[in-house]
């Protein structure tokens, strides 16, 4: 019995460490893997006709976005934007991602992400919410 045991052990602990689970193994390949390998950055999502990429690089910094690309407030920008009575940072991280986009907005650019049927993309500008 002690025997048995001790192999469903090794076995158990072999799948997790192996990516495998009760229900068969998977290994993310192809267009999965480089989605996640190598995300877009945020700015990419965005177009305006007569911008180069340059331009477009200052436009998003100028809006509060980040050299590489990508929106991640600082912590400070957060605790800036946090009000006394939220009890946790999301709503302040959510008022700013709206702000930059408005920004975007603003300045003649077209979202060409993906915004999807729910309820976090019908509150965000670049999906046409006010």
């Amino acid at each position: 019995m002690k025997k048995v045991l001790n192999i469903l052990i090794f076995i158990s602990l072999f799948s997790g460490l192996a990516g495998c689970c009760p229900n068969g193994c998977f290994v993310l390949t192809g267009p999965a893997f480089e989605a996640l390998a190598n995300p877009i950055p945020m700015r990419e999502q965005w177009s305006k006709m007569d911008k180069s990429d340059a331009e477009r690089r200052l436009d998003w910094e100028s809006c509060g976005g980040y050299q590489d690309g990508n929106f991640s407030p600082t912590q400070k920008t957060i605790d800036d934007e946090r009000q006394l009575w939220e009890t946790n940072e999301s709503p302040a991280d959510g008022r700013l991602l709206r702000k930059l986009q408005r920004c975007m907005l603003r300045k003649g650019y077209h979202y060409i992400g993906k915004c999807y049927d729910n309820e976090i993309s019908r509150t965000l500008p670049a999906c046409g919410a006010p």
